[in-house]
């Protein structure tokens, strides 16, 4: 009788083995996916942040038709709101300050004008603030352009659509509509009796 259950235990270790690989391989999977998702989410982002300014430019003319230049004074707002862009987080307008609040050689005013100094009119599109026409929400121009970028086409705090897709999408989507509607065309007449309850 020793002789079978010897064998009993050697027939069990192959398939614990088995287990314990597998195991091992689920706990990689788990290890490494987010440390992968994480990777990518980087490289998008990146990518985002690091667009050329020709495309940027490109992109803020696309976005003329759908938004609207907005200061604080045509806004009616007061310039010392606390009013945020929904999003970077950061404040719409920003408080302007007297030239007697800081000294005219501290490193505060000097860092203040060159936020708002700009080499180019080029650049400067990125510091106004705009407002979606479709739901007058309002954002950094620069943000706007990075969601934009990102592929999103819905206002960030309402999600209603602001433009129509890319010429791309569209005729993909086209495409879908108009092949389920020759699908349906196509297939055979059903009875009406299948519709009834």
């Amino acid at each position: 009788m020793a002789p079978l259950i010897k064998r009993d235990v050697d027939m069990q270790t192959p398939i614990a083995a088995e287990i314990v690989v597998a195991i091992v391989v689920c706990i990689l999977l788990l290890c490494l996916g987010p440390l992968v998702g994480l990777y990518r989410s980087q490289r998008r982002r990146k990518r985002l942040l690091h667009t050329s300014p020709k495309t940027r430019k490109q992109t803020r003319q696309r976005l003329d038709g759908v938004t609207r230049l907005v200061t604080a004074e045509k806004s009616g707002r007061n310039t010392l709101t606390a009013e945020e862009c929904s999003i970077c987080l950061g404040p719409l307008y920003q408080p302007r300050r007297r030239s007697t609040d800081t000294e005219p050689g501290s490193q505060d005013h000097e860092s203040e004008m060159s936020h708002y100094t700009h080499s180019s009119d080029e650049d400067r599109f990125e510091d106004d603030i705009v407002a979606l026409r479709i739901c007058d929400h309002h954002f950094h121009s620069a943000c706007l352009i990075t969601w934009y970028l990102s592929k999103r086409y819905d206002c960030p705090l309402c999600r209603r659509l602001y433009t129509v897709l890319p010429h791309s999408s569209r005729v993909q989507t086209c495409r879908t509509c108009i092949g389920d509607y020759l699908n349906r065309r196509s297939s055979p007449p059903r009875d009406p009796r299948e519709l009834m309850f």
